[in-house]
Formats: structure tokens, C-alpha cells, sequence
């Protein structure tokens, strides 16, 4: 129950990031609740802007939940295992934040609501114990496994995959503390394609 809470309050998330990051041409009137939001955007440049800042905020959101849960595990026997997982979180956040600079892509503008909501979330679940804390973190992974798989399946689609191999990289890195089914898609894009 607190994993499928913690999912869609997830999902809930990430449409609403999408919502206050879109420019004047996609208003909120654009995206249902149904629709993985990149269909609705043109194959260019700004797809994948779109792209890094939602995968940015959702990593420095990442980042806050494990903080959060270390404020509160952080003397318990599973405080080694949440500061692993927030170790890895903080290389994927530095490889999102280059990525931004990259790219010149402005942050989204919720960033400071989003960084407090995800220390709230990780602290919250952590006050309720270590099994709905490991319930948020896995919620959020499957989350972020989806989300990533509807974004390199754009990316092939739109034949881009080499010119943004770097953010398939961060891609392919993300949910690295749990199964990662992202690694076996991404190789076998990648080999399909050099073969074509």
C-alpha cells in the first residue's frame, strides 16, 4: 500500500514538474494524465532541454529523499545502505547538473518547493520506519525506471541516441542500486543501431 502511495505521489510529481517547466507553447491544457509528456513535443533540441531538466530535478529530488531518510535512519543499521544509495545519487546529480550547463537549459523554477518536498518525503518515511523508507526508495526507482524507458525510447525513435549519448549515460546509471533493465534496453539500442 505504501509503495503504490509512494508511486503515484511520484507520478503526481513529475506531471507537475512537467507542467511548471513547459514554456508559452505547451500549456497544462496540453498534457493528460494519461500521456507520457514528450509525445507532445516537436523532435528538437527542445525535447531533450525538456528531458534534462525533468531528469534533473528528479535526481536533485532524489538526493533530498535520501538526505531526508539519513536524518532520521542515520544511527540505525541501515544508515550504511541509505548513504550508499545517496552516494550514488550524488554522481548522477553531478553528471545532471554538467549536463544543464552543457545544454544551457534553466533549471525548472520549482527547484527550491522540489528540494524541501523531497527531504519532506524522505524524512516522512523514514518517521514511519525503515520498511516504508526502502517502500519510498523502491517506489521512486520503479518511478525513475519508467520515466527513463519512455525517454530513450523518444530518443531512438527520433534517431538521436549518439548525439545525446551522454544523457543515456545518466540514464543507464540511474537505478544502479536495484536491478537495472534500463542497461540491457540502451545496449540493445545501441548495438541495433551501429549495425544499421
Amino acid at each position: 500500500m505504501i509503495r503504490r502511495g509512494a508511486t503515484a505521489v511520484g507520478r503526481t510529481c513529475y506531471r507537475q514538474c512537467v507542467r511548471y517547466t513547459a514554456t508559452e507553447q505547451h500549456n497544462d491544457a496540453d498534457l493528460s494524465d494519461d500521456e507520457f509528456p514528450s509525445e507532445k513535443y516537436a523532435p528538437s533540441e527542445e525535447m531533450i532541454q525538456r528531458f534534462i531538466r525533468v531528469d534533473h530535478a528528479g535526481e536533485v529530488g532524489a538526493n533530498d529523499i535520501y538526505a531526508g531518510q539519513l536524518a532520521i535512519l542515520g544511527r540505525t543499521k541501515e544508515a550504511p545502505l541509505i548513504q550508499h544509495m545517496w552516494d550514488q545519487e550524488k554522481v548522477h546529480r553531478e553528471k545532471m547538473n554538467e549536463l544543464i550547463v552543457e545544454h544551457r537549459i534553466r533549471p525548472t523554477a520549482l527547484l527550491p518547493l522540489w528540494r524541501v518536498a523531497g527531504f519532506a518525503l524522505g524524512a516522512g518515511t523514514a518517521l514511519m520506519g525503515k520498511e516504508a523508507a526502502m517502500a519510498c526508495t523502491v517506489a521512486v526507482e520503479d518511478t525513475i525506471v519508467t520515466h527513463y524507458t519512455d525517454q530513450i525510447r523518444e530518443i531512438v525513435e527520433q534517431g538521436k541516441e549518439e548525439e545525446y549519448r551522454d544523457l543515456l549515460q545518466v540514464m543507464f546509471l540511474a537505478p544502479c542500486t536495484f536491478t537495472n533493465p534500463l542497461a540491457s534496453i540502451i545496449s540493445r539500442t545501441m548495438s541495433v543501431k551501429s549495425q544499421s
